[in-house]
C-alpha cells in the first residue's frame, strides 16, 4: 500500500457545454499519491476510493468514466492520479429507470437498455371511415361499405408506423445474442410499456437483430460482451372484426388487429346444403340448384340440389340473376368470390348481416421481454 493519498485542487475542474442540443456535464478530480517505492504495484482504483462508475460525490448526474495516472516532474515517488467524469444521455434516465447518477453507474451487464424511437408515415388500405354530413359535420367510423354492403377496394391512406431501436449491453457466452436471431419475424405476445407508449400485443415485430464486440470497464473489472442492437416495428391497425355467438348472430368489434391479419370469409366455392330448409342466414342461390328447361330453378317455392348433389359436398359458388326465364329467377356461376358462412355455406348478406371479417395470426408470438432478456426498465 502506498504511504499516503490525498485529493488536491490543483487539477481538479468542471464544465457545461450543449454537445448537438444535449446538456453534457464534465469534471475531473486529482489525487497525489506517495509510494513506498518506485517500482510499487496497487490497485489505483482502491488507493483513491474512485472505481469507474461511480458518481461524482457531490454531482450525481455525471459518473466516472476513465482514469489516468503519471509521476509528478522527475521524481517516481510521487503519483498523481486523475479521475474523468462525465454525463450521458440515456433513455433509460428519461423513464427513470436509471436511478441517481444515471445507469452509467450501473454494471453493463444489468443496466437498463438505451432506445430510440422514430415514426414516419407508410400507405395501407383503407378500413374505416366516416361519413362526411356537413361543413363542420362528421358521422361516425364504419367499414368502408357501399350501399350494397360490399367493400370498396383500392383506397388506401398514410398511416404512422414507429420503429423502435433497443441498444443493450450483452456479456459472452450463456447470453451470446446469436441464440435471439431464431426470433427475427416474430410479433410480441404481452403487452409493453415502453415510456407513454402502451404496445398492445401482437402490434409489435422483430424486424432485425445487429450484435458487434464490446469491451467495457466498470469498477475493478473488464466486461467481454456485445453491443446488441433489436430493432422493432409498430404497427396499428384497427379493423371490425366479427366474433360469432351463435349460427347468425355476429357481434362486430373494432380491435386493433396489429400484425394478424383481417380476413373476409369468402370463396369461389361453397358446401351445398338443403335449400327447403335453408336458415335465415343461408343464401340458398349461392349454390347450384335443380334446374328447369329453360335453366332456372325448378321451382322457387320449393328448391332442390341438382341430381348427383349432396348436401355437404364443395360446389362451384353462384349467384341469383333475375329477369331471364319465365319465372323471373336464374343462377349463374360467381365470377368473384361469395360471402360464406362459417360452416362454409354461402351467407345470405343484408344491411343488418355483413359479410363475416374474422382476424387471424400469421406470425409467431413470443414474450419478447423474456426471450430477448430486454433490460427496457
Amino acid at each position: 500500500m502506498p504511504k499516503g493519498v490525498t485529493e488536491i485542487s490543483q487539477g481538479n475542474q468542471f464544465s457545461r457545454s450543449a454537445n448537438e442540443g444535449q446538456l453534457a456535464d464534465s469534471a475531473t478530480r486529482t489525487f497525489r499519491v506517495l509510494l513506498n517505492s518506485p517500482s510499487e504495484v496497487f490497485d489505483i482504483q482502491a488507493t483513491c476510493g474512485v472505481f469507474v462508475g461511480d458518481p461524482h460525490p457531490t454531482n450525481l448526474n455525471i459518473y466516472c468514466a476513465s482514469f489516468d495516472a503519471k509521476y509528478e516532474g522527475d521524481t517516481r515517488m510521487v503519483l498523481v492520479a486523475t479521475f474523468n467524469y462525465q454525463s450521458a444521455a440515456t433513455a433509460s434516465d428519461s423513464s427513470g429507470g436509471g436511478g441517481s447518477g444515471g445507469s452509467k453507474t450501473i454494471s453493463p451487464e444489468i443496466r437498463p437498455a438505451n432506445w430510440s424511437i422514430s415514426t414516419e408515415l407508410t400507405e395501407v388500405p383503407v378500413r374505416r371511415w366516416a361519413l362526411r354530413l356537413g361543413v363542420a359535420g362528421w358521422g361516425s367510423f364504419t367499414s368502408t361499405r357501399n350501399p350494397a354492403g360490399d367493400l370498396y377496394e383500392g383506397l388506401t391512406k398514410l398511416q404512422p408506423m414507429t420503429t423502435i431501436k433497443v441498444t443493450q449491453f450483452v456479456l459472452g457466452g450463456a447470453e451470446d445474442p446469436t441464440r435471439n436471431t431464431v426470433f427475427v419475424g416474430t410479433i410480441n405476445s404481452k403487452a409493453i410499456g415502453l415510456g407513454f407508449l402502451n404496445i398492445e400485443p401482437h402490434t409489435m415485430m422483430l424486424r432485425s437483430i445487429s450484435a458487434t464486440p464490446a469491451i467495457e470497464s466498470f469498477g475493478r473489472l473488464v466486461k467481454r460482451g456485445w453491443t446488441a442492437e433489436y430493432t422493432f416495428l409498430i404497427r396499428n391497425e384497427y379493423v371490425d372484426v366479427t366474433f360469432l355467438t351463435s349460427g347468425e348472430a355476429a357481434a362486430t368489434e373494432v380491435v386493433n388487429v396489429g400484425w394478424d391479419a383481417a380476413i373476409i370469409v369468402e370463396g369461389r366455392n361453397a358446401k351445398a346444403f338443403n335449400p327447403a330448409g335453408a336458415a335465415a342466414w343461408q343464401d340458398p342461390y349461392g349454390q347450384p340448384l335443380k334446374p328447369g328447361p329453360d335453366g332456372a330453378p325448378l321451382d322457387p317455392n320449393n328448391l332442390a340440389l341438382p341430381d348427383g348433389v349432396a348436401a355437404g359436398s364443395k360446389q362451384r359458388a353462384h349467384v341469383a340473376v333475375t329477369g331471364f326465364s319465365e319465372r323471373g329467377m336464374s343462377q349463374s356461376p360467381a365470377g368473384e368470390p361469395i360471402a360464406l358462412n362459417l360452416d362454409g355455406t354461402p351467407r345470405k348478406v343484408t344491411d343488418a348481416r355483413p359479410p363475416i371479417v374474422r382476424a387471424y395470426q400469421i406470425y409467431e408470438a413470443v414474450d419478447m421481454i423474456d426471450k430477448l432478456k430486454l433490460r427496457l426498465y
